[in-house]
This record gives C-alpha cells, structure tokens and sequence, in this order.
C-alpha cells in the first residue's frame, strides 16, 4: 500500500497470478475504489512509491520504472534498465531507490539514474583496472563501465561497446588502455578513459588474448588460431604463424610465454618464434594464473601448480578446497611475494607460502558464490560475488606489516548487500575519539557502534543488523557516518533479510 494522506492511497491486487496485476486507488479512505493501470504492464511485479511533489511512480520487471501526474489515472514508461532486470521502488522523499539485481538511484524524480555499487551484484565484473586511486574501470558482460570508489556509482562508457564483445582488457607499457573485441577491432584510450578511438585488428577473426612481456612486445591471439606480435604497443603488426585458438596467454616471471592451446600447456623460450608443449591437461585443463613463482592451471576436478616453469606439478583436489562436484576454482591472485589468494565457488582461500599450502580466509562473500578476484596496478586486491563488488583493505593483503595509514579513510563494508552481519573498515593516521553510527533513511539513529578513543591504524567493526535495543532491523538501505575530531564520512549500505 502507499498512501498519499489519510483519505488517498494506493494498493496493487493479484487477480489472477501472474497473469494480471492490479493498481487501485481511493480517494475516501477506503470506502470506494477504482482500478488506476491504464499503461502498466499487467503480468508482473508492481511497487508503487511518492516521488518529489508526490508524483506516483510504478516500479516492474525488466528494469522498467512508470510514472503518472494525474493521481494514477493513466500512467507512462519513464525509464529502462537492463541490468536491472526488475524494479522495485522506495523514496526517501529527495531520492528514489529502484532494486534489482541491483540499486539505482535518481535524485531529480526519475528522470536521470546513476546506479550503485550494489548493482555489480549481479553483473560480474570480469576485467577491472584502476584509472585513479579513486576511479576503476570495470568491463562485465552488459557493457564496459566507470566506478567511483568515492560515491559508489557507475556509469557506462559507449552505449555502443557490448560487454560480451569485449574479450581484453589491458592497460599497455605506454600508459594507454586496450580493448580487444571480439568482432576483430580494437578500441584505445590515450587519456585514461576519457576518450576512445576504434582500429581494425590484424586478423578479422577477433581477439581472443592478449599479453605484454617486459620488453613490451604484443602477443595476440586470434580467434581465428593464428597470433600476432607487435613491439610498438599495437602500431603495427607481425604474423607469429597459426598456432591454434589460443585460450589465454601469460608471461611468467623470467619473461617465459605460457599459453592454453587445445588439450596442452605450452610455452616458449624463443619470443613466440617457437612452441614446446608443457603438460597435456585435457580440455578440462586451463591455465588460469601465473604468479611470481607459480604457474596455476585450473581442472574441473582441482588446480595444479608448478614452482619450476612446469617441469613438476603438486595437484590439489577439489577436495581440499571444501569444494563439491558443482563448485569450481576460479582464480588466483598475488598480493606480494609468497602471499597469494585463491578464489572458489564458497571462499576465498589464502596462502602465505607461495601456494603449498592454503586456509580459509573468509566465509563466502554474503552467502554468495565468488565469481573473480583481481589485483590491480596500486597492490589493491578486489574481490567479485554474486553479492557484490568489494575491496580488501591492503591492512589484510600485508602479511606480517603494520602499516600506520597517512590519511583518515572510512571503507565500503564487506559484504554488501548483507546476511545477517557485515563488517566496516576505517583507518586513522593518528589517535582520535571515534564515533561510528548506523542510521536508517529517515536519519534515525539505529546502533551505536564505536564511541571511544581509538589509536592509529587499520580498524574494522561489525555489525549483526540489530538496533541498540538488540532487535533485528528490517531489510532496506542504511547509511553508516564516522566521525573523528578530523574527520567525517558517510557511506551507503543494504541488508537483505
């Protein structure tokens, strides 16, 4: 139900589930109604809320947000969103709230959207770069996307570059950032994003792969089979011959060529002149990571890892990971030397041995399957889930150093959307008296989560979703403000009961 005052609101009926839902309204209190749907979809789900000067807008499936401004007599398409996928609405009287597969959010009644960090919940990132310390560039399989660390928004770059036609993602020596697409062109940016210009491809068949050694010599790997070297960061172009379709390419750390042909793992020791198979892995086999002294190649059943450039492998199962016959590796990552982390279907795992030997890090990220974990170029180590898109704090990725941060910062809690608790990270360059708050949409305090002194240093904090009464609070977005003698912040959270 939304009610406009005391005489007027609105409900929705299922008249014949699914295939008919109903809008109506009354103007009495209850007394009387009359059927207010003229233009809305009538098989799906409706949400109706108050936008700015009690406008009334409908949220449905497929991301398609009405409005009406006339009381709910008749009502038209305001706005579409894809990744959506359905709408669900609430308004805090300034700003409007759509749910889906994510949040977005429209602070001028509907017309402009922004969507939030939330919204890559459902839309994995699969490439991810850093523009700036506060900006990363996310590539996912709806379309290729700006993030602001700051205010947790995206928005997209090129209506017209589909995310599933983008197979590369790389930022080259010359600082330049290169997308490999699939129908055999490229796409660059000199200026860290801002602008973009297309190129045809050497070899019409698509990008399948790309990787740079130290010199900063190209290797491309076509769709088609045949590969390419270029050793002026993509001018021009050189045939290397058909090797076959080459899954994924990667330079180890003595400059050695490892790449996924077929049933094998092979290399070269020569600079792509020639190719020597490695170890027969089947094509359930692929090589999924190279670290400082590891290859990693992924199999259905568990990874195998070699320390010696694939001359000896140490397999682990499945099995050992806690992992059943449905969950699956699915990547690895280091954040320094020896230090490494591996993602699966149920958590994330840690090695501070060069990978012998690994334990749980963290239960699953909200209850939710890991899809990737990335390290991009600043050491960050960023963490995708079907729950959200987080940030490790670089406290954690430091094994065995304390490191005093040089400036206050308040972080995105982990996980988000959450379950029933999350945890929130903050760091202090200095002691201070801390007070750290949750409070819901009408401002309200809700619990009280730090109220002392505090020295310098990486901190976190958790939250079980109860009020200071120790009641669980219902779903819905919250906001958490820290305060300092310095420093203030405020950051966005959801719980989803």
């Amino acid at each position: 139900m939304t009610m406009i005052n005391q005489n007027e609101f609105f409900i929705t009926v299922n008249l014949n589930y699914p295939y008919d839902r109903a809008v109506y309204r009354t103007l009495d209190g209850g007394t009387s109604w009359t059927r207010s749907d003229n233009g809305l979809p009538k098989n799906c789900d409706l949400t109706i809320t108050t936008g700015p000067q009690n406008r009334l807008l409908v949220g449905a499936n497929k991301g398609r947000i009405y409005e009406s401004t006339d009381k709910g007599t008749s009502w038209h398409l305001l706005y579409k969103d894809n990744v959506l996928d359905a709408a669900k609405l609430i308004s805090d009287g300034k700003n409007i709230y759509a749910f889906g597969n994510g949040i977005i959010k429209s602070a001028n009644g509907g017309k402009d959207w922004t969507g939030l960090n939330e919204s890559f919940g459902s839309v994995h990132p699969a490439e991810l770069l850093e523009l700036d310390k506060n900006t990363l560039l996310i590539k996912n399989s709806f379309g290729l996307f700006t993030f602001s660390k700051l205010t947790q928004e995206y928005s997209i770059i090129g209506n017209d570059i589909v995310g599933s036609d983008i197979r590369v993602v790389k930022r080259l020596s010359d600082g330049s950032i290169f997308l490999g697409l699939i129908g055999g062109e490229f796409v660059r940016s000199y200026d860290n994003g801002v602008t973009w210009s297309r190129t045809r491809s050497p070899n019409y068949n698509g990008v399948a792969t790309l990787a740079q050694n130290k010199k900063g010599y190209l290797f491309l790997g076509s769709y088609g089979g045949d590969v390419f070297c270029s050793k002026n960061n993509g001018a021009s172009w050189e045939s290397m011959g058909y090797w076959g379709y080459v899954r994924k390419f990667l330079f180890d750390s003595n400059d050695i060529l490892f790449c996924s042909i077929g049933l094998y793992l092979q290399k070269s020791i020569d600079g792509g002149n020639s190719i020597q198979p490695v170890k027969n892995f089947g094509f359930n086999g692929d090589l999924i990571s190279v670290t400082n002294n590891n290859l990693f190649v992924f199999e259905t059943s568990g990874v195998s890892r070699s320390s010696d450039g694939g001359n000896s492998w140490e397999y682990k199962s499945n099995s050992y990971f806690g992992l059943n016959n449905t969950q699956i590796i699915r990547s690895v990552c280091q954040a320094e030397p020896s230090h490494l982390f591996l993602a699966t279907d149920v958590a994330l795992f840690e090695s501070v041995d060069d990978g012998k030997n690994w334990k749980k890090f963290n239960d699953e990220a909200g209850g939710s399957k890991i899809s990737s974990i990335f390290k991009a170029e600043s050491g960050s180590i960023y963490i995708s889930s079907a729950n959200g898109f987080f940030e490790l704090p670089s406290a954690i990725t430091s094994v065995g150093q304390i490191k005093i941060p040089s400036e206050f910062q308040l972080g995105q809690n982990y996980p988000n959307p959450f379950n029933p608790s999350t945890s929130i990270a903050f760091k202090m360059p200095f002691k201070s008296f801390v007070n750290l708050k949750v409070y819901d949409m009408t401002a309200r305090e809700v619990k009280s989560l730090i109220s002392n002194e505090m020295d310098a240093g990486n901190h976190s904090v958790v939250w079980d979703g109860n009020n200071d009464k120790g009641f669980p609070v219902s779903s819905g977005i919250y906001f958490y403000i820290i305060r300092t003698e310095n420093f203030i912040s405020i950051k966005k959270m959801v719980l989803m009961r």
